[in-house]
């Protein structure tokens, strides 16, 4: 079902894609397979990024980095802090981030109707 939901990710069909990781997450919490649970959550948060969902992404990815950190799998941290970069630029796409200044604007020079002369 996991690979399943993969293949609709990569076809679009996102709904679809969030339903069967959603269904694959019930079987993996009841068999107890953590490894497996986290890689599914950080699946369902990358469809969740896509589709703006941004406070159950997060929530994915905070189980699932608990869960990768008591398993000590660098490979699935690099993943899901991969995922928590998107989540962070992708939420925050066209806004500046909090704390920065606007950078200063250059002035505008505009021809004076009454001269030929140029100002500032």
């Amino acid at each position: 079902m996991n690979n399943m939901a993969l293949l609709e990710m990569d076809d679009g069909d996102l709904a679809r894609a969030r339903e069967l990781f959603e269904q694959t997450m019930v079987i993996k919490r009841q068999l107890g397979e953590r490894r497996s649970l986290a890689i599914g959550l950080a699946n369902l948060s990358d469809v969740l990024i896509r589709t703006s969902q941004w406070d159950a992404a997060r929530r994915a990815l905070a189980e699932a980095a608990e869960l990768a950190a008591d398993l000590g799998n660098p490979q699935l941290i690099g993943t899901l802090r991969c995922n928590q970069g998107d989540l962070a630029a992708k939420k925050h796409a066209g806004r500046r981030p909090p704390g920065t200044i606007r950078p200063p604007q250059r002035p505008t020079r505009r021809l004076v109707t009454s001269t030929t002369r140029w100002r500032r």
